[in-house]
């Protein structure tokens, strides 16, 4: 899945934005239930408030040699471990390692912030407190696939609480239409 910006802010104009353009990490978007090779839309990964989250990024390292710097939006993280392996690993193996307790963590005194990076066949550990509540967008620095060129960012939204617990928008708040500039519009719709 590829992240697609939403059209207008989620925060002030979530009616703006259709459902069927949204999906998760569990879930395609509606819009992508005829395209099962390539789907484009708005990744959303739902965390509750006031809690600590640990989220665990994985590179397996298949197809390639390049480590992800990751920047995060609205929070520094604490980064509890990071290691990469001497072979390409699988989600499912390093599952099977964070669950028999062989992923290192460092509780004491761990270091924050809001850029990391993900090695290459490795994975890093980082644990948020999510007290502060919205649409946090997460973006892969560097995913070159070779010197000198990239492809896509990889990129995500983190939603922190849900639309109750959100500061409501001022009456005479300003909207807007359109936030990508006309030469990344790759639709015409």
């Amino acid at each position: 899945m590829s992240f697609k910006y939403p059209t207008s802010p989620l925060l002030s104009q979530p009616e703006n934005t259709p459902e069927e353009s949204v999906c998760s990490l569990e879930k395609r978007s509606r819009q992508c239930t005829d395209t099962p090779l390539f789907c484009e839309c708005i990744q959303i990964v739902e965390v509750p408030p006031m809690k600590n989250v640990d989220i665990v990024l994985i590179d397996e390292g298949f197809g390639g040699n390049d480590s992800h710097t990751f920047h995060i939006h609205g929070y520094n993280a604490s980064i509890l471990g990071r290691s990469s392996f001497a072979q390409p690993i699988t989600k499912a193996e390093v599952v099977y390692l964070d669950r028999n307790k062989q992923l290192h963590r460092n509780f004491v005194n761990p270091p924050r912030k809001d850029s990391f990076v993900v090695p290459n066949k490795g994975y890093v550990i980082l644990r948020l407190f999510t007290d502060n509540l919205g649409y946090w967008l997460w973006e892969a620095r560097s995913t070159g696939i070779s010197a000198g060129m990239s492809d896509p960012v990889m990129q995500f939204l983190l939603k922190v609480g849900d639309r109750e617990s959100f500061l409501p928008v001022p009456l005479d708040f300003p909207t807007c239409g359109n936030n990508k500039h006309p030469d990344m519009v790759f639709e015409t719709n």
